[in-house]
């Protein structure tokens, strides 16, 4: 894909008017290198509340939304199971894509889409923010010194579990919550070449056989290191993300509580965040401002297909060895 002047805005559509699909949309708006020329959702009211706020378009219908003059990119940031048609209406399209994680539900799912997308030779990116995350990038930056890892260790402990049905519905935690564990976790120490997995219901005691609210694994990756992912649906003291990397020549750790620790006379006092986008919301512009300037320099975006493709193959074998209580290995 030729690149773009460099002082050209490139037009970008957002589908998706939710919680994520709207953040997405005011980052775009907000970047002098982008122009947000609509917010797409089949929940028109909710299309047009955003649209409204950001000074663009709102439609209903992803096909006329894309035939508009000057769109050259697309954010896509819909439900799991509603995505086919707009990823196949961009590609038709031959449009950059950003994906909001995951690429799909299961590995299946997700190489088929893959195939799809080297077909059509298009720009992808997936939405694993957190490389973006300036803590994850400094830890990232100086284990070239200070590595290589030998133990990582990271976890994601959300205030509270979904529904039963929404957590089915994203693919439960492994698919929702774990799988940033896993990506982040191969960016700091490379592929991940085994896993062994154990799961529980320690937070709602639903009786569905695939409802799971608290997993932990232990991880062997090809460098050498090893590691320890978690993910838990309830953190009674808000939302907790942290990365550990012991290496060579130190610890190098990241996340946990923002605002710092106070300890006193009457006791200690820690502040986590509210949620995810109080967390990462450095992070989230970052993504999108790197898939913008991509698609104006014409370079490959980051993360990419292929490791959108290796997190869920990570999640697959989590997912067997689960159901074996065995350890699985990858392909090398």
């Amino acid at each position: 894909m030729p690149g773009k002047a460099s002082n050209a805005a490139v037009g970008v559509v957002v589908i998706g008017a939710g919680v994520m699909g709207s953040f997405h949309a005011e980052s775009v708006a907000n970047l002098k290198q982008a122009n947000l020329l609509a917010v797409v959702d089949p929940a028109e009211k909710q299309a047009k509340a955003v649209a409204r706020r950001l000074g663009c378009r709102a439609f209903a219908d992803v096909g006329q939304a894309l035939s508009q003059p000057g769109v050259e990119a697309v954010v896509i940031v819909t439900p799991e199971r509603i995505r086919q048609a707009p990823i196949a209406a961009a590609l038709g399209r031959r449009l950059p894509i950003f994906l909001e994680k995951p690429l799909a539900i299961t590995l299946a799912e997700g190489k088929v889409l893959a195939r799809q997308i080297k077909a059509a030779r298009v720009p992808f990116q997936i939405g694993f923010q957190r490389r973006f995350d300036p803590d994850i990038v400094a830890i990232k930056d100086a284990l070239a010194k200070w590595g290589p890892p030998e133990i990582v260790r990271s976890l994601t402990r959300d205030p509270e579990p979904p529904s039963l049905e929404a957590g089915l519905r994203c693919g439960g935690i492994i698919i929702a919550t774990l799988i940033h564990d896993i990506d982040c976790s191969q960016f700091l120490a490379g592929p991940i070449r085994s896993v062994f997995a154990r799961g529980g219901k320690l937070v709602a005691q639903h009786d569905h056989p695939d409802w799971l609210d608290t997993v932990v694994v232990n991880a062997a990756f090809a460098g050498g290191a090893l590691g320890i992912l978690e993910a838990s649906w309830r953190a009674a003291y808000g939302y907790d993300s942290r990365v550990e990397v012991h290496a060579r020549r130190g610890m190098l750790q990241s996340g946990g509580a923002r605002g710092g620790n106070w300890h006193g006379r009457d006791g200690a006092s820690t502040r986590y965040p509210a949620g995810f986008l109080e967390c990462f919301a450095e992070a989230y512009w970052w993504e999108i401002a790197s898939f913008v300037q991509s698609v104006r320099d014409g370079t490959p975006p980051h993360p990419s297909l292929e490791e959108a493709l290796s997190s869920l193959r990570v999640a697959d074998a989590i997912q067997r060895s689960l159901k074996s209580g065995k350890p699985v290995a990858l392909p090398g």
